[in-house]
């Protein structure tokens, strides 16, 4: 329940520009639809910085990610102070952007995994600008401000926002 994208784009074209123009070869599995876009024009979004995949079996998506990249990451476990709940983690660095591979027990992230199945539970993001709770909000977002950001939720959509202010 996760997609990534391998892009290889030509010497002197942007990521941005590559995305815009780029067509698939091939999906695994083949579903004939794009599942992912870029960040829209006008988001209140500046980056994506982190996803937070939520699975029952922290071993299973660890030896899964290994498979692809010849590196196991190590299993560490949680309490509230780093992640809301219990449970284990893994992360995994790609290049500016971290996958948290999460094994919740309790707490939040066990509620979306129960209720959602396991996939991406959280997206973790840079706003642009101190206005991107009252954007998304203006967007149906509930926002639950918190002191180093706020977490995003959509009656629609099953995975949260965890947003951060962009510091320069």
């Amino acid at each position: 329940k996760l997609d990534i994208e391998l892009a290889n784009f030509a010497f002197g074209v942007s990521q941005r520009l590559g995305l815009r123009m780029a067509v698939p070869d091939a999906w695994v599995p083949p579903t004939g639809r794009k599942h992912f876009e870029t960040l829209p024009p006008g988001s209140p979004l500046r980056a994506i910085d982190a996803v937070y995949v939520l699975g029952e079996n922290l071993e299973a998506m660890t030896a899964a990610y290994a498979a692809l990249t010849d590196r196991t990451p190590e299993i560490t476990p949680y309490t509230d102070d780093m992640l809301a709940g219990s449970g284990r983690f893994a992360e995994v660095r790609l290049t500016s952007t971290s996958i948290f591979l999460v094994e919740p027990h309790e707490g939040p992230f066990r509620m979306m995994l129960s209720e959602n199945g396991e996939g991406v539970g959280v997206v973790g993001a840079v706003a642009k600008n101190r206005k991107a709770g009252a954007l998304l909000r203006e967007r149906g977002w509930a926002i639950d401000e918190r002191a180093q950001g706020f977490f995003a939720a959509h009656e629609k959509i099953p995975f949260a926002l965890w947003v951060r202010p962009h510091v320069r």
